[in-house]
């Protein structure tokens, strides 16, 4: 059974650590009191802990998948407003003394140097 719960992905993985602590917990009830019954509330509760563990994981995923890789971005996906290592736009780096790093000037033939 571990294999097989490793293998699944997360959400349903916690879900599934859930329906056994509840049935352990179920079995806890109909239970004498005893070692038997202790034994079945301490499943429970190995079990609700490990959907916890999972759900734990799945928010740090979640907010880890927020954050960009991209430097030249914010987290939103748009370019920081004192970005100037970003491409420039060609009207922009004649502007701005920045390289032209558009399709159609990387396309160029590179111009001949002026004679000295």
């Amino acid at each position: 059974m571990a294999e097989t719960l490793d293998l699944m992905p997360l959400p349903e993985r916690a879900r599934r650590y859930r329906e056994l602590s509840s049935r352990a917990l179920q079995d806890a009830l109909d239970s004498s009191p005893g070692r038997m019954r202790d034994g079945y509330v301490s499943l429970a509760l190995g079990w609700a802990s490990l959907a916890e563990n999972c759900e734990k994981l799945m928010e740090e995923q979640a907010e880890a998948a927020q954050v960009t890789i991209n430097p030249h971005t914010d987290n939103a996906g748009a370019p920081p407003d004192n970005d100037d290592t970003a491409p420039a736009l060609p009207e922009q780096a004649a502007q701005s003394g920045l390289p032209d790093l558009s399709i159609a000037a990387l396309k160029k033939p590179p111009e001949p140097e002026p004679d000295s």
